[in-house]
């Protein structure tokens, strides 16, 4: 397995989130960076919504997958 870059990290925010991060995310979607903007979510319960484990499962399938190409 590979280790992978830092660049594609993915981002979760909330679009109810902190003004500097929301900015920052926006800036970083222009790069072509992964960053997920959750609905309706605040800084401080992103985590407990369910489209944001739904964002990190799907997340985790690609790099799952990502990983069987290189295991062979």
């Amino acid at each position: 397995m590979t280790q992978r870059n830092v660049g594609e990290t993915p981002l979760i925010y909330g679009s109810r989130d902190v003004p500097e991060i929301i900015s920052l995310c926006n800036s970083l979607k222009t790069k072509n960076s992964s960053v997920i903007e959750i609905e309706n979510a605040m800084h401080s319960d992103i985590f407990t919504l369910e489209r944001t484990f739904q964002s990190v499962i799907s997340k985790l399938n690609d790099y799952l997958s990502d990983s069987k190409k290189y295991d062979k």
